[in-house]
């Protein structure tokens, strides 16, 4: 057993495995190890892939960038060949797909070995992660708490040191809310620089970015140059040339501007822990140099809610349709659950019209959030509105359990009324990370804050569509401050 396992990150296990000073199935086994011992406390590991593992360490290419690195992928979206991808439902839960997807294919070329699948809310739909099929994933940092979502699982694993990465996506912030939960430092790139093919080219209509959530952020960076890019079929390009990502982690940050805001982006309001993370944040950026305004675009957050919604709605909908299909069974409320069935009906009873209108918002704030950005290098903000939740408070009441039976039999406006009322619930929880999958802005959440009760929270930064390495420059800036990858909550 490698003693050392837990306190390196990626990028050192992989210089060390490439030095030959460890070997590749020496650390699959620490891995391994520590996955026995710490999974039963957290739940965040659902599906296991240790053979499989074992097997690509003993043939992993030492010439890889992340040679011989344990990894953990999202149980959503992303296929392995031979394995299952659950989607965390039970309509889905037994589904193979025949071939890898093509960032699971990057993932292997870069030299990750995949130790097994993560933890998600059915479908990603949940910002916390407690689906009917697998349990709810807890926080390491407080067994009581949700470790957040959709991408709980592997901000879970990575926190309690059984992997140094794991994948994750991002529909409605679901990089940043776990990241934020766990300690951790989240990543969510500009829209175009992931792929998601092959067998689609884009998901939730364009809201959801692909990456992974580390404990330092070379972590991230360097597995971001190992997989970006387009593929055959790509709708959206990054908008520049992309760069080496690692190479900006030493750029200086010093006469960056930028903006911030105390507010709930959409919602009502923020706790003082979450702004009190905020602030601190900032002295420490006007301590590197850093020019800080308080300032905020104006939009209509009421509008642009009901857009994510639609858009949410409307490609739920889709989602449980293909499901039937790929399954050969009907979707019901025995094998799919209650917010997933209200999604899928208000989705096919949204109107086209609908739907347009809410790309066309969505669109929108891509050019709003631009033209802000003519005046500011970063816009800073709390990633989340309050400390995570106790696990179950999110879960639907009895009267809204019951308003989804009747679901099929009402009318769209009510329908839409269900929709606007328990869909403001979850966003007090999470109000400004979703508005930034609508624009398709790069943004990270950095984990710069502790409660005194030892809980986590992070600082969201977004920088100009396209330009994510600014936004690791002053992340890795951050780091040699704050040193978070020295904490541990185990």
């Amino acid at each position: 057993m490698f003693k050392e396992y837990t306190q390196l990150d990626g990028t050192d296990l992989a210089l060390l495995i490439q030095k030959k000073d460890v070997s590749p199935l020496e650390i699959m086994e620490s891995a391994i190890h520590r996955i026995e011992q710490i999974n039963p406390k957290v739940n965040a590991v659902v599906y296991k892939m240790y053979e499989s593992a074992k097997s690509d360490a003993s043939k992993v290419n030492l010439t890889a960038p992340l040679a011989g690195v344990p990894f953990l992928i999202k149980d959503l979206g992303l296929e392995t060949k031979g394995h299952p991808t659950s989607g965390g439902s039970r309509l889905t839960q037994y589904y193979n797909g025949n071939r890898d997807s093509e960032i699971v294919s990057r993932y292997k070329k870069s030299g990750l070995i995949t130790l097994g699948k993560t933890n998600i809310p059915e479908f990603g739909i949940m910002g916390v992660t407690e689906p009917y099929l697998w349990g709810p994933c807890r926080n390491p940092w407080n067994l009581e708490l949700t470790c957040g979502g959709s991408s709980g699982g592997s901000g879970a694993a990575v926190a309690a040191r059984m992997v140094p990465i794991a994948s994750a996506d991002d529909g409605g912030g679901s990089i940043r809310i776990p990241a934020s939960a766990c300690g951790l430092f989240g990543f969510k790139p500009s829209r175009g620089v992931q792929p998601i093919g092959p067998q689609k080219n884009e998901s939730w209509l364009s809201l959801v970015s692909g990456h992974v959530v580390t404990r330092t952020v070379r972590d991230s960076a360097l597995t971001l140059d190992c997989t970006k890019g387009t593929t055959i079929g790509s709708p959206y390009g990054p908008t520049k040339t992309i760069p080496n990502f690692m190479s900006a982690l030493n750029q200086s940050v010093k006469g960056k501007k930028i903006a911030f805001s105390k507010s709930s982006l959409l919602g009502e309001n923020i706790s003082n822990e979450c702004i009190n993370a905020l602030s601190d944040t900032l002295k420490v950026c006007e301590s590197l140099g850093m020019e800080v305004i308080e300032d905020q675009p104006k939009f209509n957050k009421q509008e642009l809610l009901f857009s994510y919604y639609v858009i949410v709605a409307s490609s739920t909908a889709g989602e449980v349709a293909r499901a039937e299909k790929i399954m050969g069974k009907k979707a019901s409320l025995n094998n799919i659950e209650h917010a997933t069935w209200f999604l899928k009906t208000a989705g096919e009873k949204m109107r086209a019209s609908h739907l347009e209108q809410a790309l066309y918002i969505a669109r929108q704030a891509t050019i709003e959030w631009e033209n802000f950005f003519q005046n500011y290098d970063f816009f800073c903000v709390p990633t989340l509105g309050d400390t995570p939740s106790p696990i179950g408070l999110m879960n639907l009441t009895v009267i809204e359990k019951l308003s989804i039976h009747l679901s099929d039999y009402l009318p769209l406006s009510i329908i839409v009324s269900i929709l606007k009322q328990i869909g403001a619930r979850g966003i007090e929880k999470t109000p400004n990370t979703c508005i930034f999958n609508m624009s398709g802005h790069p943004a990270m959440s950095v984990p710069t804050y502790w409660t005194q009760q030892n809980i986590p929270i992070g600082t969201q930064f977004v920088g100009r569509m396209g330009e994510d390495e600014h936004l690791f420059s002053l992340a890795s800036a951050l780091e040699t401050h704050y040193k978070w990858n020295e904490k541990s909550p185990f």
